[in-house]
């Protein structure tokens, strides 16, 4: 008898998993489908981002899109300081693994205005382009904001 009680439990605690399981696999979907907004150059990232040129600290933001280079979400991963931003890969995949992204823009703002990239800026992108490769997710662009100006990584054929 006690054998068919533990039973019956442990079949309601699988039940319920799945439940959950299915249920946040509904809302992941339902974001993905939520978005329209196409990315075809780094204007409209710059544009999407504009808000950024005011900031005093750096902020660092991960853009995950579809195989058709729409968005999925942009996602704030790091904010730093005057000067800058730390940001370790991890925090960078997540959320472009949890979307089931097919490719990534990094875009991150320069709170002295100057939208030139640094030397930690490059050695970034590349290292996160290296983990972009094992990962299978296109790099598409690493864009930097400054006071009226952004800079392009792809546009100026630095990726």
């Amino acid at each position: 008898m006690m054998k068919n009680t533990m039973k019956n439990t442990m079949t309601s605690k699988k039940r319920e998993r799945k439940k959950v399981y299915k249920h946040t696999e509904e809302i992941v979907w339902q974001v993905r489908e939520a978005s329209d907004i196409e990315i075809g150059k780094s204007e409209d990232i710059y544009n999407e981002f504009a808000q950024l040129k005011s900031e005093c600290r750096e902020h660092f933001y991960v853009v995950t899109l579809n195989q058709k280079n729409k968005m999925i979400d942009k996602y704030l991963v790091s904010v730093g300081s005057l000067t800058a931003s730390l940001v370790h890969p991890r925090e960078v995949f997540k959320p472009a693994i949890m979307d089931s992204a097919a490719a990534i823009i990094l875009v991150h703002n320069h709170p002295s205005g100057e939208s030139a990239p640094s030397v930690a800026d490059k050695q970034l992108t590349h290292r996160l382009k290296e983990c972009c490769e094992l990962f299978g997710i296109r790099l598409l662009d690493h864009v930097i904001i400054g006071k009226d100006q952004y800079t392009s990584f792809d546009d100026d054929h630095l990726i």
